[in-house]
């Protein structure tokens, strides 16, 4: 996972303009423990590895305002419409957006979810960013035959979908460096953050 951040990272810093993360600093293994006890329930390895290196990304501050996304607007194969940008979490936005999506769970349980891959609507998602708007990336701990425990997810509420992105957090980081790499993403501008939105 240390590579694969740093190459994400060099590629993002080669950008016209630049994409300025504001990554965290590593969390601690006892404060992973602490939300994997909150919220009953065990970490994927990727995931662990990625907070030991970065306890996410700093979202917003009243003082420099927002960050930059590190995870880009995405068109999805369902609907061609755009998402939203995805800040990565840390140990703490993570158990706060996931007892927040379980929260919600009666809400939306009798929505018929559109599907791309084998996932399905359920409890045992993990949800590892933030965002402006009503979807998220999560992991998956409950696939559907044919998928992988621990499969990253694009859950959205405004068009009822879950789509299968990658069969891991690093897979979809590393996704994700080569599309930023062959020219994938196209500059966006907005006034609050540097914006990248697939071209």
């Amino acid at each position: 996972m240390p590579s694969t951040i740093r190459e994400l990272c060099n590629v993002i810093e080669k950008l016209d303009p630049p994409i300025k993360p504001r990554l965290r600093v590593a969390a601690r293994e006892e404060e992973i423990r602490s939300a994997e006890n909150s919220l009953g329930l065990a970490f994927p390895e990727e995931l662990k590895h990625f907070l030991l290196c970065h306890d996410g990304q700093d979202f917003y501050s009243s003082a420099s305002g927002y960050g930059d996304p590190l995870i880009p607007m995405m068109r999805q194969p369902a609907n061609g419409k755009g998402y939203s940008h995805y800040w990565m979490c840390g140990v703490k936005e993570i158990v706060e957006c996931t007892v927040s999506y379980r929260d919600d769970l009666d809400c939306f349980q009798d929505e018929r979810f559109e599907t791309i891959g084998p996932a399905r609507y359920h409890d045992q998602f993990i949800v590892f960013t933030n965002t402006e708007n009503a979807d998220c990336l999560v992991i998956d701990l409950l696939p559907e035959p044919g998928g992988v425990v621990g499969q990253v997810v694009l859950f959205s509420t405004q068009w009822p979908e879950l789509i299968v992105l990658a069969p891991d957090l690093e897979t979809f980081l590393q996704s994700l460096t080569a599309d930023y790499r062959k020219g994938r993403f196209q500059h966006s501008p907005c006034e609050y953050f540097v914006s990248y939105v697939e071209s």
